[in-house]
């Protein structure tokens, strides 16, 4: 499998270099590929730190749609996503709902008895689709200048799409996302443990990127992006299926058209919360699901987006960390455990340094400070043996997380 190439290349190349040199050269090389990722993720904080949201109006007001993909969603959780749409500090032209042929149609039915706008479109498919397949309906519809991606089970903040606006006033951005916390993070053990990365994966990592014009994925819980982008290409974003695999991660595809014709950044001032998993069996799925679009997407973008990109080279570094970091840390622990213990110590200290002399500018308390590196380190471990399972499966094509309810809707605040 093409997913398996960049990995296995790297794992020949080691054997190779074994087979014909003593195992302290393999040592040297395993403990420079190891080094080479911690400045990675180094570098990579130092850039969050740089990171400013956009703060001017747009000139001249631009006019935007919003569209909304459901499957077995919740009644109350859905009334409560296209109320903030509603709500919200600018006019929305037009809203579009579809119902992607959920097994009830009491979401469906609950939501068109309610609103009575004449903004809002509603329609459903009587059996499952796909949710490119609904988005594809809705965006056909578009007559607005931005369209906005919209997670059924994320809630938006009353200023969230007129902050989402203003980085639009730049002609070269093509695309923003949006920041998203959990909405329900205090719920148990597992939706507080992500909710704290869900966090930080918008403060930190997206923030990095964003700072190089190329945000690797808009998140398609909230996200915005010129009707450019999809103009004219709805049949190749329909039909996301390359070497046999499904590309199933929809946001990260709209990401590459829009890197491929301009700057994507993120705008954190245009917040929204989602629902988050609750439970471990609905947080693996998810994870799954994400690790799928992941690596069959980030191939994708090596092939489409420029070289002389950061954004070729945050993808190809980020595919590769996470097939290759974990095993070959644990592999030198039990050869070399000092030396490779030292050197993690080394980047800790690095890390809380870094962290100290940019807390000016960011949040951070010392305790995240401090944290933050190791956290950061174990979720690549976590989530090892889960991306391992995405890449055997790359060609299933499924929602996963929406069999039923992703939460109660008791289980929100608000």
């Amino acid at each position: 499998m093409k997913s398996l190439f960049i990995g296995s290349q790297l794992a020949i190349i080691i054997v190779k270099f074994a087979a014909y040199h003593d195992l302290s050269n393999l040592l040297i090389l395993l403990l420079v590929l190891v080094d080479f990722f911690l400045i990675y993720l180094l570098f990579k904080q130092y850039l969050s730190f740089r990171y400013k949201s956009i703060e001017n109006i747009p000139e001249n007001p631009l006019s935007v749609s919003v569209i909304i993909a459901f499957y077995n969603e919740d009644p109350k959780i859905l009334k409560r996503c296209i109320q903030s749409v509603l709500d919200q500090t600018i006019t929305v032209s037009q809203v579009f709902v579809y119902d992607d042929g959920s097994d009830s149609e009491v979401a469906y039915q609950t939501v068109t008895e309610y609103f009575q706008s004449e903004r809002l479109h509603f329609n459903r498919n009587s059996k499952n689709k796909g949710k490119r397949y609904a988005q594809v309906q809705m965006l056909k519809q578009l007559e607005a200048d931005i369209f906005v991606i919209l997670d059924s089970d994320t809630i938006l903040e009353k200023n969230a799409i007129e902050e989402g606006l203003k980085p639009f006033m730049d002609q070269t951005v093509f695309g923003v996302s949006g920041n998203i916390s959990a909405l329900n993070q205090n719920s148990g053990l597992v939706s507080n443990l992500y909710g704290n990365l869900l966090s930080k994966s918008f403060s930190y990592e997206r923030a990095a990127q964003s700072v190089i014009d190329s945000v690797l994925v808009a998140s398609g819980m909230f996200s915005l992006f010129r009707k450019d982008v999809i103009e004219g290409r709805y049949e190749h974003y329909l039909n996301l299926r390359e070497d046999g695999l499904n590309l199933s991660a929809d946001d990260k595809r709209l990401t590459t058209y829009a890197i491929e014709q301009g700057r994507v950044l993120l705008q954190s001032t245009a917040m929204a919360k989602t629902v988050i998993p609750e439970h471990s069996s609905k947080f693996l799925k998810q994870q799954v699901r994400w690790a799928r679009g992941f690596f069959s997407e980030t191939l994708y973008s090596l092939k489409i987006i420029s070289k002389q990109r950061w954004a070729w080279w945050f993808s190809l570094f980020d595919i590769i960390m996470w097939l290759c970091l974990p095993l070959t840390i644990v592999f030198l622990v039990i050869v070399n455990p000092q030396t490779i213990i030292l050197h993690l110590i080394f980047y800790e200290l690095l890390y809380i340094l870094l962290v100290l002399v940019g807390r000016s500018r960011n949040n951070m308390t010392i305790s995240d400070s401090v944290l933050l590196p190791a956290m950061k380190l174990a979720h690549i471990f976590a989530l090892f043996p889960i991306r391992l399972f995405a890449i055997f499966t790359l060609s299933s094509n499924t929602w996963l997380t929406r069999g039923s309810y992703l939460v109660k809707s008791e289980s929100t605040p608000g």
